[in-house]
């Protein structure tokens, strides 16, 4: 047997043998693809794939002490599979497209981030660590609650990267502002890896995993720009950064927007801060953890199955079934929640006219988002109706034009906060996105937070992923 087949033969018997490794090998032999197009994608989840995508490599003899690993994206998953290769004593390179590792989380000084609050309703949702007990095995980035905000994370992160190269000599430096371009069969149980720019040195490699980027943010419509998720966003300012009081228009249905009704209508910084702050009672808390363990139990359950023809009845489903979860609220619970919000005036955006507030998507259910975000949302969006006769959803609508007299076009969103806009919806969409006869509703806003995905995802890959280490 050539040097080449029995090299192909390891590849090939780690892709039968392992499920992880199957559902992640790319159609370059050696190369496992753990960036885009998967589901789940927390930060948390992509530090697991990456830790789970290099344990299973050296198990099946991908890597090893003479079988160099290269590492595409400098973000949590590229750095963990880095530091965790390094560990075993598997040479290790990583190159990242920026200047920088963490990128995308390095700037940002508005966005709350924690391991656990989306795993609610489980127990620990609330801890902010990560690992958050100490039988869990290690992981390569830890997380403490004391540091909440990305740009903070990111500089431990950093630390804890920097701390590895000092005691891994297989770590070698990061080769920043160098772009992965694509990976063939170099013939000999290794690989040639393309890189921009094209005269970068990265010698041999056995194994590739690629943890690049999601892609490109929609988070622009007719020329007119929100800011990014992860952008340096002034939603936590008074009167939202804007000069008067301003009108808002939140367009999407996943989680960046549902954590943006969160903070624009609050204040707080997470949908978790929220939720300790309704005036739940013990038997209405259990109640209402109960009855959405059960809904997402079984929406999980099912949309694995799914296809996307079937996707919009399983999410009405869910929504309906969170719907009548905070329509049993007692209205005592509403009195109390009144009460404390009036008593903590930090906790509403004074300066914000809640009915000029508009949380508009195509559907008539949300997308796919987080348990924690889904309920609290629909009990903001009650409390609005109730408290200030604002009817914040605008549910089975189609944004269809944004205009301005001033041009936004390339200004890009710090020039178009603050703006007058003029906004066209199209009423009364389908799930399946066909329009049906309908009236259009017809609104100005000078903050938009436009929220429609990533360019140049298709459907995603579905799986279940554990909450820590299992092994």
């Amino acid at each position: 047997m050539s040097p080449a087949s029995s090299a192909d033969t390891g590849w090939i018997k780690a892709c039968e043998r392992d499920p992880f490794v199957r559902a992640h090998a790319a159609q370059v032999a050696r190369v496992l693809e753990i960036g885009a197009g998967l589901s789940p994608l927390s930060i948390r989840d992509q530090m697991f794939r990456a830790a789970v995508a290099v344990d299973r490599a050296w198990e099946y003899g991908l890597i090893s002490r003479r079988k160099p690993l290269l590492v595409a994206g400098g973000s949590a998953a590229g750095v963990t599979a880095a530091m965790r290769a390094a560990r075993y004593g598997v040479p290790t390179r990583l190159i990242e497209e920026q200047d920088h590792l963490f990128f995308r989380q390095h700037e940002c000084v508005t966005r709350w981030v924690s391991p656990t609050q989306y795993d609610w309703p489980a127990p620990h949702a609330g801890l902010h660590l990560y690992p958050w007990d100490s039988s869990h095995p290690a992981v390569e980035l830890s997380w403490p609650d004391q540091f909440s905000s990305a740009d903070q994370l990111a500089e431990r992160w950093n630390g804890l990267f920097e701390s590895a190269r000092r005691n891994y000599s297989a770590l070698a430096p990061p080769l920043l502002e160098t772009r992965y371009i694509g990976a063939e069969s170099s013939g000999f149980g290794g690989l040639i890896v393309r890189t921009d720019p094209s005269d970068v040195v990265l010698g041999p490699t056995s194994l590739l995993i690629k943890a690049t980027g999601l892609g490109e943010e929609k988070c622009s419509f007719d020329g007119h720009h929100g800011y990014e998720f992860w952008g340096r966003d002034p939603y936590l300012a008074p009167r939202l950064g804007c000069i008067d009081p301003p009108r808002v228009l939140i367009s999407g249905a996943g989680d960046g927007s549902l954590q943006d009704v969160v903070r624009i209508v609050t204040g707080m910084n997470s949908a978790m801060e929220l939720y300790q702050f309704l005036p739940l009672d013990d038997i209405q808390r259990r109640g209402v953890e109960a009855a959405v363990s059960a809904a997402e139990d079984h929406y999980q359950r099912s949309v694995v199955w799914s296809t996307k023809r079937w996707d919009c009845e399983l999410l009405r489903r869910l929504h309906l079934t969170y719907g009548e979860v905070v329509g049993h609220l007692a209205h005592s619970f509403w009195d109390r929640l009144a009460k404390k919000f009036h008593e903590r005036p930090g906790s509403m955006r004074y300066g914000v006219d809640f009915r000029e507030l508009t949380f508009h998507h195509s559907c008539n259910h949300f997308g796919r988002c987080y348990a924690l975000n889904h309920f609290v949302v629909l009990v903001l969006c009650e409390f609005l109706r109730r408290a200030w006769g604002a009817n914040v959803l605008v549910p089975g609508t189609r944004l269809c034009s944004i205009s301005s007299s001033l041009s936004c076009a390339g200004l890009g969103a710090g020039h178009c906060h603050g703006r007058t806009h003029e906004i066209v919806l199209s009423g009364d969409l389908q799930c399946n996105g066909n329009a049906a006869v309908g009236v259009e509703h017809r609104l100005g806003a000078e903050v938009l937070v436009i929220r429609h995905g990533i360019k140049g995802i298709g459907r995603e890959m579905r799986q279940t992923v554990p909450m820590f280490m299992p092994w």
